[in-house]
């Protein structure tokens, strides 16, 4: 995708499709460690605030144990699995814990939390299972030790509620990463839909422009000494082929500065301003090519139609001039029918050797791929007895598909 600058647009991504919050909270958003600080103050300060007033038995070891916590709680998106075994098994030590009350569900329920909304669903429920487990063990060990036990059944709940909650996070956050992707992807076919449509104007603009101004030229050179008036009607048509496609590839050019909306109504434009056929015709034929032209039938307000067919005969009539050795006609027929057009492109040049290549190759590909993006067919190849024909057929706006 362009930017109206004419700059390549960065990705969309996931974010662009969340949806909008107060300036102050998009900002925390945006800065997720801010987030994390705000979660360590929240699990610890509550901790320490009750061990100073309540003052526990061994709250020293209550300080340390919250200290971890804080400490655990900064890698919490790295490694939520690890993180949540050293908080539960933390808070569950503490000495703010009482049989049958635990003050320090905050902390577990983050944890569980955050395994759930980061991680698959086999490890948001290895997370569960250890956030219930761990307070098991935790249990025994107070006990054997004699500072109490921690009875688990009232923590489940909120686990479950983390668990939930997570769930739902990531499933959305999924949804707006799936569909970033799928807006990705529709871009980028379109950029390389884009690159191929001015590829193929580049081509039909330059290459067989490039080829009639050469054989302009070498015609003027010819007939400089004998024939001055040839040579200098030759001249002239050489300028205004010239001018004509520095025109079009100014044209080009600015299609590339713009957006796609510009490249559309561009391309577009184009059907009005190419010229006619019989002003195609005449070009080559200054050219020394005879070519004559007939049109039956031809449709004249379908703009799509007239610019792919202007497109195939100067691209016939350029591999014409190329290689048809020495023809005597190069035959340019177009027929309508109720609901087809033929292009017809022959030439009866004489047989020989193969020419050397002269192009890249991708005039005949470029006219099949104008044919069947149009829903028609193209066929080209050498006549019997000498010469070559192309011969395309298009149907019309009413009968193309969709």
């Amino acid at each position: 995708m362009r930017s109206t600058e004419g700059r390549e647009a960065a990705p969309f991504e996931a974010d662009a499709f969340a949806p909008s919050l107060w300036a102050p909270l998009e900002w925390v958003r945006r800065h997720p460690r801010i987030i994390d600080i705000l979660v360590i103050l929240a699990c610890t300060a509550p901790a320490c605030i009750g061990l100073v007033l309540i003052q526990p038995p061994y709250a020293w070891a209550g300080f340390a144990l919250t200290a971890a916590i804080g400490i655990a709680l900064w890698w919490r998106r790295t490694h939520p699995l690890l993180v949540l075994s050293v908080v539960v098994a933390c808070a569950s030590m503490s000495p703010l814990v009482q049989p049958g009350f635990s003050p320090l569900l905050i902390e577990t329920f983050i944890v569980v939390y955050t395994v759930a909304s980061l991680r698959p669903l086999t490890h948001a429920l290895i997370g569960l299972g250890l956030s219930i487990g761990i307070p098991f063990v935790a249990a025994a060990i107070r006990q054997w030790i004699g500072i109490g036990e921690l009875s688990p059944t009232l923590v489940q709940p909120v686990l479950l509620a983390a668990l939930f909650l997570g769930i739902a996070v990531r499933s959305r956050r999924q949804q707006r990463e799936t569909l970033a992707a799928l807006v990705n992807t529709r871009i980028e076919a379109a950029a390389a839909n884009e690159r191929s449509r001015i590829t193929a104007e580049m081509h039909d603009v330059v290459a067989h422009s490039v080829t009639v101004m050469i054989a302009l030229a070498g015609g003027a050179r010819a007939a400089w000494q004998k024939h001055p008036e040839r040579a200098t009607a030759a001249l002239e048509q050489l300028g205004n082929v010239g001018e004509t496609v520095l025109g079009e590839m100014q044209t080009i050019l600015h299609v590339l500065r713009s957006g796609d909306s510009d490249l559309d109504k561009a391309l577009h434009r184009s059907g009005h301003n190419l010229p006619t056929l019989e002003e195609l015709a005449d070009t080559f034929r200054a050219t020394g090519l005879p070519v004559t032209l007939r049109q039956t039938g031809f449709p004249s307000d379908d703009l799509t139609l007239k610019n792919a067919t202007y497109r195939i005969v100067q691209e016939s009539l350029t591999n014409a001039l190329r290689y048809a050795d020495r023809p005597a006609e190069v035959a340019v027929r177009i027929t309508g029918y109720s609901d087809t057009v033929t292009i017809t492109v022959t030439d009866d040049g004489h047989p020989g050797p193969p020419a050397q290549s002269l192009g890249s190759g991708a005039g005949l590909s470029a006219m099949a791929e104008r044919a069947t993006a149009l829903g028609g067919t193209h066929d080209a190849g050498p006549r019997i007895g000498g010469g070559w024909e192309t011969r395309t057929v298009l149907p019309l706006t009413k009968s193309r598909p969709r």
